[in-house]
């Protein structure tokens, strides 16, 4: 598992992840955690 932080400062195709994260997401060979800074409590997605 991967646990990464992401920033969601870039435009709208980067809103949530950016663009690094976006690409682990996509190509990360186990599950991948990405956590907001403004995120303080856990959601089971």
């Amino acid at each position: 598992m991967i646990v990464m932080g992401t920033h969601g400062r870039s435009a709208l195709p980067h809103l949530l992840l950016g663009s690094v994260a976006e690409n682990v997401v996509r190509h990360a060979p186990c599950p991948v955690f990405t956590v907001r800074p403004d995120q303080h409590e856990f959601i089971m997605p």
